[in-house]
């Protein structure tokens, strides 16, 4: 299957195809270029250090580090911390849009304007002059890893991150740099005058500027701006470059082509805003977008198509589909892989399967697991109160602890803390989990040592007790014979299984599992054996007393924040593998389990997320396909096997993976539509025609509405004068959030201000406007609760309102008709009297849920007094009388502040989200997907998809950009508070989108349902 050829913007954006014009910097690599020039990388050849370079490279590193201490022990003021992070992502941008996709590829092209924009923060970066940058990248791009790349990756990490810029040039280097061809950079008569003016450019832009404004305006200590905002931010803006020569040239996947060294890095690609994707990169080095169909779109990609929009950039180039997949399909294994799977079948089991895990995977014992399955009326007997008040004491001390880390710690008890809550985490996953639950590989008696140390000290029991539990886990995944079984719910999975004795079918079933390579390991049965006195030792006095004997902490401060604290962080981080783990997530693997791929475990347990991938395969130390979503831990397993500390180091092979995904799961099925725990109600065809009032081109044309633009608004003054007032005062109390009040009231803040966002995101719009599912008397009553909060009128108001924006998208019978401006979309539409069409077409609306309703017309009739109850009294009153907040600052923060932002995180979807995006499911409205939409409402930017299918209630397709929203909605469904949730069915979605979209999500089915992509 070949996908169809697309445009991010009509006429904005042009196609490369393979006969595509070919400008300076569009050289693509090619092998056998290189062979034909026979160059490689010498081994023998020795560059000559140039002693200033590295002498003024050392002195701006040690400096850095002076910056870097003055920002995380906040001796700088919060304006000087904000100035230089604006300051370090505009000279990143300077690089990432100037120097490289811009002129040293052409990917676009920039207006005289926009040229001396981007001059001016390419040089605050202060990585040379332009055409010195563009003559050694262009250099590198034709001859990569070679003895004429400037930073040839073949001569190492530290060569290519930052030796280079210390060594005098190979002789190659200078040879073929005189070859490339520079005609466009020297007929530039800007970068020309960058060049000249280079070094007086860069003291004023790069040193003067940025360190005098902090000193200036809010009267910054000078040394203290010029170590953060100069030293610091330039060496880490560096630094973030060079990762490109060195991480994305050594570490990573190579989906594109795997003849290169280039690679395919995610750490790269945060730390330079989008310019990771280097696998891709250099074989399509003239796509300004820098990834495959728009896939992981980076910052700096944004801010291009911003320029676009704007008239500052233009002619945006980007490879056509059907060249991509060509490639793909010539220089990349998955198809070879996939032509192999009938011959890799047999060695599934008997060549990667260690005898541990045989078992598993035997249709007998697939068989037994269906009929033990899970008795939902079997009640637990309750452990020894014992437990529940040790662990309601050691959840109550980790609040205090928190407490103590803002507000009375010591900052090295609070690193002392977080340092053993990492090594903590890591001694569980390596010891108790990969090595010794699955023997993924082997530690030396040196690293075995110090891994049993730490995880008596992480307190989660026994190395022997908690692999002898996650081999029954393992075995008989969430069924009663499980310890931690997911089926039970949540909550159960996370902690309640701590907090009962087991079933008996988990004591039955545990007698069969294998655990006699424990009882035979000595070290292990001995911590098994004096367990508790251990524990005692190291997991409670010696994290206590340390900071009490060595820097003079309390005590108390530090047994909540070293014991208490640090142990609930590492019980809750592994939980997360038991609940989130089985719960939220995709099943690339085999959708025929529980187990799903987790983000949130991921990046918690520093690794151990790719759980679909992970039961599958348990005895892969790396937990991950093919090194994706490689964490902390698979680093840390392969730097100890680098030194010698572990060997023997057990990985699924390329075909055993793809032939068990091959079989489990369908390539052109989309996976990611099953992966919710809980049962989505499936929306259809016809079901959608008709009870879906979403807006339809024919529909439109059949009323003959479109957008009068000689009608004049007329202005309600009374409004205007509100509007302006709450604007100020939320100015205000914007400055008094960020410098004024309380950490207390600062939190407060955050939680009524999520807490009202979610009564219109969920109660509002979800809920009430498109019945995208059902809530129960009791979440009915919290939606109203906090929509009131919101103090957006009631929800009669809103859901009428918004129900007839859908009927009439974009013309005059829409009260917030973004046809009339982005200004007119997110606010005029408020201070204006409404269009008689508004008023004349909405009386066709059908509300008459709402009108039968009770708790929504009690609100409609006594709003006045619930708004100044809800929206003000108890926001303002509760840091007032709670934590004696000074009222006036309570007041300006918690109503007018809070007011303001949630009014206008609401007010992105109808300005945002009909202006700027991609339109992957309908191109003919206007209605787009927009991340801005997306982050600021927790998941209500997926706008293009919401008016198709607007009862979906995740509004995105197949779960993607599963915002914070739908995440909540799931939990709730989850605790029985929502139900008959409803989901647009994938079959409908795409062949929606394959006759109306833009392409984006077809070519997104191609890659989400090819394994491995």
């Amino acid at each position: 299957m070949v996908p169809n050829g697309s445009t991010y913007m009509e006429g904005q954006t042009k196609m490369a195809n393979d006969d595509d014009r070919v400008e300076p910097g569009n050289e693509v690599y090619d092998e056998d270029t290189v062979k034909k020039y026979k160059m490689t990388t010498d081994p023998n050849y020795k560059h000559q250090l140039l002693p200033k370079f590295a002498i003024a490279l050392a002195v701006l590193h040690v400096g850095a580090l002076y910056g870097l201490y003055l920002t995380v022990t906040f001796r700088l003021k919060l304006l000087t911390f904000i100035w230089g992070c604006i300051i370090g992502l505009a000279s990143a941008e300077g690089i990432v849009i100037g120097s490289h996709r811009g002129f040293s590829h052409n990917s676009f092209k920039l207006t005289t304007f926009g040229q001396v924009l981007v001059i001016i923060l390419q040089t605050i970066s202060g990585q040379y002059h332009i055409h010195w940058w563009v003559r050694d990248h262009r250099l590198h791009h034709k001859f990569v890893d070679t003895d004429a790349d400037p930073y040839n990756a073949r001569r190492g990490f530290f060569f290519s991150h930052v030796g280079w810029m210390m060594m005098k040039k190979h002789p190659l280097v200078l040879e073929k740099g005189a070859t490339i061809d520079m005609s466009d950079i020297e007929s530039n008569k800007l970068i020309m005058f960058q060049k000249k003016y280079f070094i007086p450019m860069f003291f004023l832009f790069n040193i003067i500027l940025p360190v005098a404004v902090p000193v200036y305006f809010w009267n910054e200590n000078i040394w203290t701006s010029f170590f953060t905002v100069f030293v610091y931010r330039y060496v880490h803006t560096l630094n973030a470059t060079w990762c490109i020569n060195s991480i994305a040239h050594m570490y990573g996947t190579k989906p594109f082509d795997m003849r290169i060294t280039a690679n395919q890095s995610h750490f790269a690609h945060i730390v330079t805003f989008g310019d990771g994707w280097h696998n891709y990169h250099h074989i399509f080095p003239w796509d300004h977008a820098m990834d495959e169909f728009g896939f992981s779109t980076g910052f700096s990609t944004r801010v291009i198509r911003f320029l676009a929009r704007m008239g500052v950039a233009y002619d945006l180039r980007k490879p056509s589909p059907e060249l991509i997949y060509k490639h793909s399909q010539r220089h990349e294994v998955l198809e070879d892989l996939f032509k192999s799977y009938e011959s890799c079948k047999s060695t599934l089991i008997e060549d990667e399967t260690p005898k541990l895990i045989k078992e598993v995977n035997s249709e007998a014992e697939e068989t037994d697991l269906r009929k033990l399955g899970t008795d939902m009326n079997y009640k637990f007997k309750k452990q020894h109160w014992s437990v529940y008040l040790f662990f309601i004491i050691w959840h109550v001390g980790a609040l205090f602890g928190l407490y103590y880390c803002f507000n009375g710690a010591k900052l090295a008890t609070v690193v002392w803390a977080a340092v053993l809550a990492v090594l903590n985490n890591q001694a569980t996953v390596l010891a108790a989990h990969r090595a010794y639950s699955h023997r993924s590989f082997k530690p030396t008696k040196a690293l075995k040592l110090a891994l049993i140390f730490l995880q008596t000290m992480a307190g989660q029991n026994s190395i022997f007790w908690w692999a002898r539990d996650h081999r029954v886990h393992h075995k008989y995944t969430d069924t009663d014979a499980d310890p931690y079984n997911a089926s039970r719910g949540f909550f159960f999975a996370h902690a309640g299984w701590f907090l009962i004795k087991k079933h008996p079918a988990v004591m039955e079933k545990s007698k069969g599992i294998d655990i006699s390579d424990l009882l035979d390991d000595e070290w292990i049965m001995s911590q098994h054996k004096y367990f508790p006195e251990l524990f005692f030792l190291v997991g409670f006095l010696f994290p206590i007393l340390v900071p009490y004997y060595l820097w003079d902490e309390n005590l108390w401060i530090s047994f909540n924040v070293a014991f208490c604290l640090r142990y609930m962080i590492v019980l809750h981080t592994i939980s997360t593998i038991n609940s989130f783990g089985h719960t939220y997530g995709n099943k690339p693997f085999d959708k025929r389990i529980r187990p799903v791929m987790s983000n949130i475990v991921h990046w918690a347990t520093g690794g151990d997320g790719w759980h679909n991938f992970h039961h599958c395969f348990p005895w892969d130390y790396g937990l991950s396909e093919f090194g994706y979503g490689k964490g902390l831990s698979t680093w840390s397993i392969e730097f100890f096997a680098k030194h010698g500390y572990a060997y023997d180091l057990k990985k699924a092979s390329d075909h055993v993976v793809i032939a068990h995904s091959a079989r489990h799961v369908s390539r052109a099925q989309i996976a990611k539509a099953q992966s919710c725990a809980h049962k989505y109600k499936s929306i259809m065809d016809k079901e959608l025609k008709k009870r879906c009032d979403h807006y339809d081109e024919n529909g439109i044309k059949a009323y003959k509405l479109t957008t009068d633009f000689n009608y004049r608004h007329r202005y309600k003054w009374r409004f205007v004068f509100l509007y302006t007032l709450l604007q100020i005062m939320g100015l205000y109390g914007g400055y008094c959030f960020l410098f004024k009040i309380t950490w207390k009231t600062f939190i407060w803040a955050w939680i009524t201000g999520f807490l009202s966002g979610q009564g219109v995101v969920l109660g509002s719009h979800r809920g009430y406007s498109h019945k995208s599912f059902k809530a129960t008397k009791a979440l009915q009553l919290l939606l109203v609760f906090f929509h009131t909060m919101s103090g957006q009128n009631h929800v009669y108001w809103w859901a009428r309102d918004h129900r007839l924006h859908h009927k009439f998208t974009d013309t005059d019978a829409d009260p917030y008709n973004a046809s009339r401006g982005f200004f007119f979309s997110h606010t005029t539409w408020l201070l204006v009297h409404k269009h008689p069409l508004v008023l004349e077409k909405g009386k066709l609306i059908d509300v008459t849920d709402l009108k039968e309703d009770k708790i929504v017309m009690f609100q409609k009739k006594y709003l006045s007094p619930l708004h100044i109850l809800i929206t003000f009294m108890i926001p303002t009153l509760v840091p007032v009388y709670g934590w004696g907040e000074d009222f006036w600052l309570s007041l300006f923060v918690n109503y007018f502040f809070r007011y303001a932002v949630i009014l206008h995180l609401t007010s992105t979807v109808n300005s945002f989200a009909h202006a700027y995006g991609m339109k992957p499911v309908d191109k003919r409205i206007k209605p787009s997907q927009s991340w801005v939409a997306d982050w600021a409402t927790a998941g209500d930017g997926w706008h293009n998809y919401h008016h198709i299918f607007p009862q979906d209630c995740g509004m995105s397709e197949f779960g993607y950009s599963k915002g914070l929203s739908t995440r909540l909605l799931e939990f709730l469904a989850y605790c029985g508070l929502a139900y008959d949730l409803k989901k647009a069915s994938p079959s409908v979605v795409i062949g929606h989108a394959r006759r109306h979209g833009d392409g984006s999500l077809v070519e997104d089915d191609i890659r989400r349902t090819t394994p491995c992509s």
